[in-house]
């Protein structure tokens, strides 16, 4: 049975990386680079409820003869996973990244694929290897496990423990700016957010600050601003400056 099973495995992988006789086109909008991959609509229905749901005469979106699929805040590689599992059931963990992993969880939730044993291998991968996921990527790692809390609400109190451990994998992170005042404001909360001085993180803030000012202030040299500059910084700033200690 077990070698029965391996070999249907082993045709659907083959299956997948046929092109030619694929129904299938799902999209990703990457900046300036669309990419696709295809696939075939009787594996995907069959194998979910999200792509049945998408692929019936109500909702489908077809050009010729395909269906189109429009994927959006997953990476290509991600879905590569996604689609691998679906047609296989085999997870290679070792092609992905630690916040790709993060995606594939996030993936394979809302289109109902992951059996409970599955879920929870997957799970322990993430929480024995959190640190170095986060050291990787602390920003887009912060965005998944906040955004998605429903999904990693038991590594939400792992995740503010390291960060607050080591502030600098999110005050020096090159994204920093693009943090989510929300989340922002959770750190800034901690009892344990200890390495770093009020200057410090005064500084941090100010720099935060001034990246969700309009373009046309942020590109003025700060000896130049005027004094509306200066009370729309205030303005972005203000409610963190209370939680400063």
């Amino acid at each position: 049975m077990k070698k029965n099973s391996k070999e249907l495995a082993s045709h659907y992988k083959k299956l997948l990386q046929d092109d030619h006789n694929s129904d299938v086109i799902i999209r990703f909008d990457q900046g300036e680079d669309l990419k696709e991959l295809y696939a075939h609509s009787l594996i995907l229905r069959a194998r979910s409820t999200f792509f049945d749901s998408a692929l019936s005469s109500r909702w489908a979106r077809k050009e010729g003869k395909s269906f189109i699929i429009e994927m959006k805040d997953v990476s290509i590689n991600t879905f590569k996973a996604v689609l691998k599992y679906i047609y296989t059931t085999e997870i290679s963990l070792d092609e992905l990244s630690g916040v790709e992993i993060l995606e594939f969880l996030v993936e394979t939730d809302r289109l109902l694929l992951l059996n409970e044993g599955i879920n929870r291998k997957l799970f322990s991968y993430v929480y024995e290897n959190l640190e170095k996921i986060i050291r990787n990527d602390a920003i887009k790692t912060l965005q998944i496990i906040f955004q998605y809390n429903n999904i990693f609400e038991t590594l939400y109190g792992s995740c503010l423990q390291l960060i607050c451990a080591y502030p600098n994998m999110v005050f020096e992170h090159p994204r920093f700016t693009q943090l989510d005042s929300s989340i922002l404001t959770l750190i800034l909360k901690r009892d344990d957010l200890g390495k770093l001085s009020e200057s410090n993180i005064l500084s941090y803030l100010i720099q935060w600050g001034i990246a969700q000012l309009p373009t046309t202030t942020q590109e003025k040299n700060i000896d130049t601003w005027e004094r509306d500059d200066f009370i729309k910084l205030k303005g972005a700033i203000n409610e963190f400056i209370p939680l400063i200690r």
